[in-house]
Parts: structure tokens; sequence; C-alpha cells
């Protein structure tokens, strides 16, 4: 059987806040950044340009559906994150 070990001193789990807006349960540095928002959307329209311009299909679903769902699983992360609620599958199955 595969055991992970890790030390004492490593904290797996933040102690989150259940009240709130949800950005504010997040850290500092995991809070939105403009700047980053921009610059992430000028390269994905670079990276977009250039797959189109080489007829390469996207890494990407390829409607607007798809982009929805990818959205939804990042906030519905962010939702439990910040709520605390969650269930440690490792320690269920005896891997953790």
């Amino acid at each position: 059987m595969l055991r992970l070990r890790v030390p004492h001193s490593v904290t797996l789990h933040r102690p989150v806040p259940r009240f709130g807006v949800l950005f504010t349960a997040l850290p500092v540095a995991s809070r939105m950044n403009a700047t980053h928002v921009l610059a992430a959307l000028v390269v994905g329209i670079a990276t977009g340009f250039v797959f189109a311009g080489l007829r390469v299909p996207l890494p990407a679903p390829p409607s607007l559906p798809g982009i929805v769902g990818i959205v939804g699983i990042y906030v519905g992360y962010r939702i439990v994150e910040a709520t605390g609620v969650g269930f440690d599958l490792l320690s269920w199955l005896g891997l953790g």
C-alpha cells in the first residue's frame, strides 16, 4: 500500500470564514487582479489568432455552453472552498 507522508508542520487545510462575500474568504494572493485578467484575455485572443491561422482545433470547448460550464466549475470550487464544506476522500479510502 502506498502511503504519502506529510510533515506535521505542513497545514493542508486553512480555516475559512463561513460568512461574507465569496472573495473575502480567499487569500489576498488569490483575489482577482484586473491587470492579470486583462493580460490573460490578450494572451488568449493572441492564441486564438494563432490557432485559427494555423487551422488547428482549439484546445477549449468550441461553444459558449462549454465555456460557461468551465466557469461554473471554477465558481463551484470557490464556493466549496469559501464555505469549508468538503469530504476527505483519501482518508475515507484509507490512503491519507
